[in-house]
């Protein structure tokens, strides 16, 4: 779900990061939930407005990391790349 503190976004986009590249290296296909929500906290899990295609929030900054992870075929770009990445 969405969040305010930074904290919190350095984690989400991590998280989403490192499931999607899960999903290519094993080859599960995954999908990020987006139910519309245009704030932040409990069942917000809005990212791209539906009307405009304009991202919700901050989700401009984790999306093209997830579209990466998911798509992105580079051997050196992996699931302990992104783990050791992980914020602090």
């Amino acid at each position: 779900m969405n969040r305010t503190d930074a904290k919190e976004k350095k984690f989400q986009k991590y998280f989403l990061e490192y499931f999607a590249r899960c999903g290519w290296t094993y080859g599960i296909a995954c999908y990020l939930w987006d139910n519309g929500v245009k704030t932040t906290g409990n069942e917000s899990f809005g990212y791209i407005d539906h009307g405009t295609g304009a991202y919700i929030n901050y989700s401009a900054d984790f999306i093209p990391a997830v579209v990466k992870a998911a798509t992105d075929p580079d051997a050196n770009y992996s699931i302990k790349t992104i783990y050791n990445n992980a914020p602090k």
